[in-house]
């Protein structure tokens, strides 16, 4: 995870914990969190992961877990989406699901996630269309948002389209670190589509920069 985060500086953080095969502590986690800035953490099928994980205890992996939750519950700008396989939560409605787990769906809702008929779910790209941007826009609206832009459909605006957005974000390279997150994560479940979808906003940061007259497009210039 650390690594996916932030490369081989984040590893190093969490480093000493991943050689002893043991759950790096909260504060390791906290220094971690603030060193790769503005995140999104998926950790998909926990129930499959817990029975099929070898060469560590199950303790480990809950403490892990708890550890990684509250970790997120201090951090500014870090969520953390789980997923249990649907058979596994027949009970219980969004709502009572948000509030076991400590989560303001509220707050979440129609930014994050869209609660309907007792079920949550993310949202996608295209119901970001025609939104106003904002600088009070989370990671995930604007990568989002610019994955819409980038679609090639009816009123999406292409590169100035994404400019608007990022222009209008505090941290606009959040949403390339997300878009590069969900690439893998959607390479890895076998959804061709939607790693596309994000993987296009990768390759196609340089001219949004560049859009931008942003120092990273200097640089790129520079060395070309």
């Amino acid at each position: 995870m650390a690594d996916q985060l932030g490369g081989q500086d984040a590893y190093n953080i969490i480093r000493q914990a991943a050689l002893e095969r043991s759950a790096p502590g909260g504060n390791q986690l906290d220094a971690l969190f603030q060193h790769v800035g503005p995140s999104v953490i998926l950790m998909d099928e926990l129930v499959a992961y817990v029975r099929n994980v070898q060469g560590v205890t199950q303790e480990s992996i809950y403490t892990f877990f708890q550890a990684v939750t509250e970790s997120v519950k201090r951090t500014k700008n870090v969520t953390l989406v789980a997923t249990l396989p649907e058979r596994q939560i027949q009970a219980g409605d969004a709502e009572g699901l948000s509030k076991a787990k400590d989560i303001d769906l509220a707050a979440m809702h129609d930014k994050l996630l869209l609660s309907a008929r007792g079920k949550v779910r993310l949202l996608k790209p295209e119901e970001y269309a025609e939104r106003d941007n904002s600088e009070n826009m989370t990671a995930w609206e604007g990568c989002l948002g610019m994955v819409w832009h980038l679609s090639g459909v009816e009123k999406s605006g292409g590169i100035s389209g994404c400019t608007a957005v990022a222009r209008a974000m505090r941290d606009y390279e959040s949403a390339k670190r997300l878009a590069g997150i969900l690439y893998t994560y959607y390479e890895r479940r076998g959804d061709a589509e939607s790693a596309s979808r994000y993987n296009n906003l990768v390759t196609q940061w340089q001219y949004i920069s560049q859009s931008m007259g942003s120092p990273e497009q200097m640089e790129i210039d520079a060395t070309s």
